[in-house]
């Protein structure tokens, strides 16, 4: 490996030692909410009963739920964005693609 100086990414302290272990919490957290929102994406707000109130809060809940999954959206592509750079901070360290791949599957996956 390298002796290159540590890099600030997305908050982060990354050096040659932590890279591995950042990069696979990241990729981890961002495959596990990408999951979530693919499959969930396009489950509407329901109904709390059939009285009048009901229908408006169904279609305010759903405008909010709308936001929040845009929200939450942007902050998985910005995780995929970081694993990126951490992937590419891990081999300018010296790691190659099998070594980086290994640290996100994790012993025996």
């Amino acid at each position: 490996m390298n002796s290159i100086a540590p890099i600030v990414a997305g908050g982060f302290r990354v050096t040659a030692e932590n890279v591995l272990q950042l990069h696979s919490a990241v990729t981890g957290e961002h495959d596990r909410l990408a999951k979530v929102l693919m499959t969930s994406r396009n489950e509407p707000a329901q109904r709390c009963g059939d009285d009048p109130v009901s229908y408006d809060a169904q279609a305010a809940f759903g405008a909010k739920v709308g936001a929040l999954f845009e929200a939450v959206t942007a902050h998985v592509d910005r995780l995929g964005t970081q694993a990126e750079e951490l992937a590419a901070a891990a081999k300018s360290y010296g790691f190659t693609e099998q070594e980086i791949a290994a640290a996100v599957a994790g012993p025996g996956r």
